[in-house]
């Protein structure tokens, strides 16, 4: 399953969440050598937000593969709220 961002999806736990991002951590990294010992690749969404994005209070991660079995299909899109001039 692909998970993207700026989406929102049916977990089995929290019901509709909105993912937020994807990203890989680190144990450690080297910057200079552009490698580093991971620890994982996490999901980090929200269990609440607005047409602005998350509510701070409501963002959470978890492991990519404990999310991917813990949604379904994606819902729909996130529909962000845009301000014009």
């Amino acid at each position: 399953m692909k998970i993207k961002s700026e989406c929102i999806y049916e977990h089995r736990d929290h019901g509709e969440v909105l993912v937020l991002g994807i990203s890989t951590e680190y144990d450690s990294y080297d910057t200079t050598e552009a490698d580093g010992v991971d620890i994982g690749t996490f999901v980090q969404y929200a269990r609440e937000w607005d047409g602005y994005g998350a509510m701070p209070s409501a963002a959470t991660k978890a492991p990519i593969n404990e999310f991917t079995e813990a949604v379904g299909n994606q819902i729909r899109d996130f529909d962000r709220v845009s301000v014009n001039e």
